[in-house]
């Protein structure tokens, strides 16, 4: 049976590695999320010793949740905003639309994935479906929000003053 290597957050968001010897990574996943654990990286124990051109080839896979840097450990939907680094394709279609907290979206127009694709991710979140209004009463309930940042790639995103400033005026905006 195939083993799997594991990073997930428990419910404070302390971050936990182990490993689960089960079929697939979806059952891995399953596992964790049974154990109450919110996977952030799942890879199949002899696929962690793969060299750099296999992950230039996952540059092309199309990522279904917000990218972020590499390490970077989401805390768990009930605690904080969700950040994602999917070197395969997953599917958390369903986690986003349960996100309960204000939640940022943030990605470079020339990131990995096309500006749509973060798009898609906000409509998930109530965003950009309508009118936003004057008074903001058409915006996303839940206090979520979008924000693709202009002249910067993936790489390049994270040193930018625009990506702080976007990223503070979202934390100040919020209640508490």
């Amino acid at each position: 049976m195939p083993k799997f290597n594991y990073v997930a957050m428990d419910s404070r968001g302390k971050e936990t590695k182990g490993t689960l010897e089960v079929n697939t990574q979806n059952e891995a996943i399953g596992r964790l999320k049974e154990m109450g654990f919110f996977p952030t990286k799942v890879v199949e124990v002899d696929k962690t010793k793969e060299k750099a051109h296999d992950a230039k080839a996952n540059v092309s896979r199309r990522r279904t949740v917000v990218e972020a840097t590499d390490g970077c450990a989401p805390p768990p939907p009930s605690g904080g905003t969700l950040i994602v680094n999917a070197s395969k394709d997953f599917d958390f279609t369903e986690e986003v639309r349960g996100l309960q907290v204000p939640t940022l979206i943030v990605a470079a127009d020339a990131d990995m994935a096309p500006p749509s694709h973060y798009a898609e991710v906000f409509s998930l979140l109530d965003g950009g479906l309508r009118d936003g209004g004057w008074m903001g009463e058409g915006r996303p309930k839940g206090g979520h929000a979008l924000a693709i940042l202009p002249g910067l790639t993936h790489y390049s995103i994270f040193s930018s003053p625009l990506f702080a400033a976007v990223t503070l005026a979202f934390l100040d905006d919020q209640p508490g």
